[in-house]
C-alpha cells in the first residue's frame, strides 16, 4: 500500500504535519490466544565493601551475576561517574556477548542507593507517576513509589541501561547523609522480566504491540524526552500472536492493567510526514474485531471523573479533536505534560483557557499564551497559536501538542534565559545531554575550558546564522516585492530602473563609514565595561551587580545589528552571556547570604524561644509534682472507697440471695394459689350442678305432690 497524500506547497503547514496512511502487515485469518509472559519480581542487593579502594583501582565496577526470568543480569557502577560528577548506575545483561543475534529482554526495573541510617530516605530511581502522585497524600504516594519501575528493551545495541546522574558525589560522600557508611555502599535493584527472545523460531507468527498510556507521557516528558509525546521504546510492550483478535488483546490488557475493558478506548498510533508519531483516531469496531497483526503501537485512552473515578470514554463527535498539553515554567526551565482534552474544532482557544488553567493549577482567569509544537527535525518548529482563529482554521487536528505558559513570563524577558516555549525547545534541541541513557563508550576526561567555550560559541553561531538568514530573507522578499510592483506598473521602466539602481539595491543594507564608527564605538564601550577592570574582583569587593550596565550596550548593538558582522554579533553574545551568568551567580550568592543572615536571625530567635520554653518546662514540672501529690492522695481515697465498695457489694450479694429465696417462695405460693383457685372453680361448677339438680328435684316433687293430691281427692279405686 502506498502513502496517500494530496499535493501540498513546499513548506506549507500541511506538508509539515499531515498524517500519512502507513502500510500495514497482511492480516491473519485465524484466532489464537494472547501470549504475555508474567513478570517475575526479584530483588538483588549489592554490598560494596572498601568502596574507596575499588574506586581507585577501576573506572567500572560490576556486581556478581544474578538470574531473573531465565536471564542473567548484573549491576554496573562508575565510581568516578560516567563523565559527570555523579555516581552512575546501570543494569546490564551479563552474558550479552554470548547471546544469538537479535536477542532482546523486556524488563521493568528500579534501583536504590540505600540510606544505611534511614532506609526510607534511600535514593531511588525508576518511573514515577509524577503529576498524579504530587496530588496524592504522602502516605499514598509512598505506596505507589514502592511499586514503580522503569521499562526498557535490552538488546545488542543497548545491553545496559540506567542512570548517569544517579546521586551527586557531594551528597554520596557526605558522612551525615548515610549513603556511604564505613566505606561501604549498598545498591539494590528490583527486576521484572516481561519478555525474553533469544531465537527467531516462530517469530513470524508473533508481533509486538506497544501500548502508550497517559502515565508514560507524565513519566517521560521533561525527564527523558522534550519533543513529541513519548519514546515508544520505553512503554509497555506485549508479545502477541498475529492472528489474535484485538477484542481478546483488549481483554488481556484490561486484566494486565487492572482496568475493566469497558473503560478502555484504543487509538491508532500513526507516523506523520514530519516524522512525528501521534494518535490519529479511535479504532473502529471492524478493526477491533480483526487480528492484531495490523498494529504496532496503540494509544490507550482512560478517562476519570470526580474523585479519580473511572468513567466510560465519551462518544467522540465528528467535530471533536483530542489535544495533548505541555506546561512550560520559564523560571525553572522545565516542560511537563499536564493532560489531554477533547475540544471542538470550531471553538477558539479562549474557550478552553479555564480548563487549561485548571490543568496547570493556576487561577481560572490567569492569562496564558499557547504554542503549537509542530516538529523538531530537521529544525524545531513551535509556533504561537492565534487566539482569534478556530482550531480548524489553525489546522489543529487529533494528536496535536499545545504548549502553554503564563503570559506574564513573556513580559519579563530579561529575567529568564528562555522566556518562551520556542526558545526553550531550540535550546534543548542544541544543548541537552541525556541524564538517563545507556552507559555508552568510555569517553575522554572532562572537556577543557577551551572546548567548553567552543561549544558555547558554536551554539551562539547557530543562533547568529539563523538571524542572518532571516535578515537576508527579509531583504530578498522586500526587493522582489518592489520589482514585482514596478513590473506590474510598466515593465520597460522597471527594467531600466533595475539596471540603473541594482547596485544601490544590493548595497542598501551595507553599513556606511559612519556605521563602522558606530560599531567600533559600541564594541569599545562593551569592552570597557567587561574587561577594563576585573569585574569578578569588583563584585567580590562589593560592587552592586545592577550598576554594571552591559545589557544596555547589548540592546544598542541589537538595535543596530544590521551594522555588525555575524562574527561580531556572535562574540558579543558570548561575552554578554558570560557576564549575565556571572551576574546571576553573584545575585544568587547575595540571595544566599541574605538567607544565611535570615537563618542566623531565625536561629537566635529560636534560641530565645528555647529559653522561654525551658522556663515553661520547669514551671510545668513543679506544677506536675504538686498535682502528683494530689493524684496520690486521690489514689488513697479511691483505695478506701474500693474497700468500702467491696464490703457493700458483699452485703448486696447477701440481700440478693435472700431476695432469690423469697422469690422462690413467692413462686411456690403462686403455684399453690393457682391450685386452690382451680379447685374452687371445680367446686363452684359442682355446686352449680347440685343447685340445678335440687331445683329439678323440687319441681319434680311439686308435680308429684299435685298428682298425689289429685289421687287423694279422687281415689282411682
Amino acid at each position: 500500500m502506498e502513502n496517500i497524500t494530496g499535493w501540498m506547497a513546499p513548506g506549507s503547514k500541511d506538508e509539515r504535519r499531515t498524517n500519512t496512511v502507513v502500510a500495514q502487515p497482511e492480516i491473519a485469518n485465524t484466532v489464537d490466544r494472547l501470549h504475555v509472559k508474567e513478570p517475575s519480581p526479584f530483588r538483588f542487593t549489592w554490598r560494596i565493601d572498601r568502596f574507596s579502594q575499588k574506586k581507585l583501582k577501576k573506572k567500572k565496577v560490576y556486581s556478581d551475576v544474578f538470574e531473573v526470568g531465565g536471564s542473567k543480569w548484573r549491576l554496573l557502577i562508575f565510581p568516578y561517574g560516567n563523565n559527570v560528577d555523579f555516581l552512575s548506575v546501570y543494569l546490564a545483561v551479563a552474558n550479552s556477548y554470548s547471546l544469538p543475534c537479535d536477542w532482546s529482554r523486556h524488563a521493568n526495573f528500579s534501583m536504590k542507593v540505600v540510606n544505611q541510617y534511614y532506609y526510607y530516605l534511600s535514593k531511588r530511581k525508576g518511573s514515577l507517576f509524577n503529576l498524579l502522585l504530587k496530588l496524592l497524600h504522602d502516605e499514598l504516594r509512598c505506596m505507589y513509589v514502592e511499586h514503580s519501575f522503569m521499562k526498557h528493551r535490552f538488546n545488542e545495541r543497548e545491553s545496559d541501561w540506567g542512570f548517569r546522574y544517579f546521586i551527586p558525589f557531594d551528597e554520596l560522600y557526605n558522612p551525615s547523609r548515610g549513603y556511604l557508611v564505613n566505606d561501604t555502599l549498598v545498591v539494590e535493584v528490583e527486576v521484572e522480566v516481561t519478555c525474553s527472545v533469544d531465537e527467531k523460531e516462530d517469530e513470524d507468527l508473533y508481533t509486538y504491540i506497544k501500548v502508550v498510556q497517559d502515565e508514560d507521557l507524565v513519566e517521560q516528558i521533561g525527564n527523558y524526552i522534550f519533543f513529541d509525546l513519548v519514546d515508544d521504546e520505553k512503554v509497555r510492550s506485549f508479545r502477541v500472536q498475529k492472528k489474535t483478535t484485538f477484542y481478546i488483546f483488549k481483554e488481556e490488557v484490561a486484566n494486565e492493567f487492572g482496568i475493566p475493558a469497558q473503560f478502555l478506548r484504543f487509538w491508532l498510533w500513526e507516523k506523520r510526514q514530519n516524522n512525528t508519531y501521534r494518535p490519529s483516531r479511535p479504532l473502529t469496531q471492524i478493526e477491533e474485531a480483526g487480528p492484531v497483526g495490523q498494529f504496532n503501537t496503540v494509544f490507550l485512552e482512560v478517562e476519570h471523573g470526580p474523585g479519580f473515578r473511572l468513567i466510560t470514554p465519551l462518544n467522540k463527535r465528528n467535530d471533536d479533536i483530542l489535544l495533548f498539553f505541555k506546561l512550560y515554567y520559564p523560571e525553572k526551565e522545565e516542560l511537563r505534560y499536564v493532560g489531554k482534552l477533547f475540544v471542538n474544532r470550531t471553538d477558539k482557544p479562549p474557550e478552553i483557557l479555564t480548563k487549561l488553567n485548571k490543568l496547570a493549577g493556576y487561577d481560572p482567569d490567569e492569562e496564558i499564551n499557547l504554542f503549537e509544537e509542530i516538529r523538531f527535525s530537521p529544525v524545531v518548529m513551535c509556533e504561537p497559536v492565534d487566539k482569534k482563529l478556530t482550531f480548524q482554521q489553525s489546522e489543529v487536528e487529533n494528536g496535536d501538542i499545545i504548549c502553554f505558559q503564563k503570559a506574564s513570563a513573556m513580559d519579563n524577558v530579561k529575567l529568564f534565559r528562555y522566556p518562551d516555549v520556542p526558545s526553550y525547545l531550540k535550546y534543548v534541541s542544541n544543548e541537552r545531554s541525556s541524564a538517563f541513557s545507556s552507559s555508552g563508550k568510555e569517553s575522554k576526561d572532562e572537556q577543557s575550558s577551551e572546548e567548553q567555550n567552543k561549544n558555547i560559541i558554536d551554539f551562539q553561531q547557530t543562533n547568529c546564522n539563523e538571524n542572518t538568514d532571516a535578515l537576508e530573507s527579509k531583504v530578498k522578499i522586500e526587493t522582489i516585492e518592489k520589482i514585482d510592483a514596478m513590473v506590474d506598473e510598466d515593465v520597460i521602466v522597471a527594467i531600466d530602473k533595475v539596471l540603473s539602481e541594482w547596485i544601490t539595491i544590493s548595497l542598501q543594507y551595507q553599513p556606511s563609514n559612519g556605521g563602522q564608527e558606530k560599531v567600533s564605538k559600541l564594541l569599545q564601550e562593551l569592552r570597557n565595561i567587561a574587561f577594563k577592570e576585573d569585574l569578578v574582583k569588583k563584585f567580590k569587593e562589593g560592587l552592586v551587580v545592577h550598576e554594571v550596565n552591559f545589557n544596555a550596550v547589548k540592546e544598542k548593538i541589537d538595535a543596530n545589528d544590521d551594522l555588525f558582522s555575524s562574527h561580531q554579533l556572535e562574540q558579543v553574545s558570548v561575552v554578554v552571556n558570560l557576564l549575565n551568568n556571572i551576574v546571576r551567580v553573584f545575585e544568587k550568592l547575595e540571595k544566599l547570604k541574605k538567607e544565611r543572615d535570615s537563618a542566623k536571625k531565625s536561629i537566635d530567635q529560636d534560641k530565645e524561644a528555647l529559653k522561654e520554653t525551658r522556663q515553661k518546662i520547669l514551671t510545668s514540672k513543679t506544677s506536675f509534682t504538686n498535682h502528683q501529690t494530689e493524684f496520690d492522695s486521690l489514689d488513697a481515697q479511691i483505695y478506701d472507697l474500693k474497700a468500702k465498695l467491696e464490703e457493700l457489694q458483699g452485703e448486696r450479694a447477701k440481700i440478693a440471695e435472700v431476695q432469690d429465696q423469697e422469690k422462690d417462695k413467692i413462686t411456690s405460693l403462686n403455684k399453690e394459689v393457682k391450685s386452690i383457685l382451680h379447685r374452687l372453680v371445680d367446686d363452684q361448677i359442682k355446686l352449680k350442678n347440685v343447685v340445678v339438680k335440687i331445683v329439678e328435684a323440687e319441681t319434680n316433687l311439686q308435680n308429684l305432690e299435685k298428682l298425689y293430691q289429685t289421687f287423694k281427692k279422687f281415689p282411682p279405686f
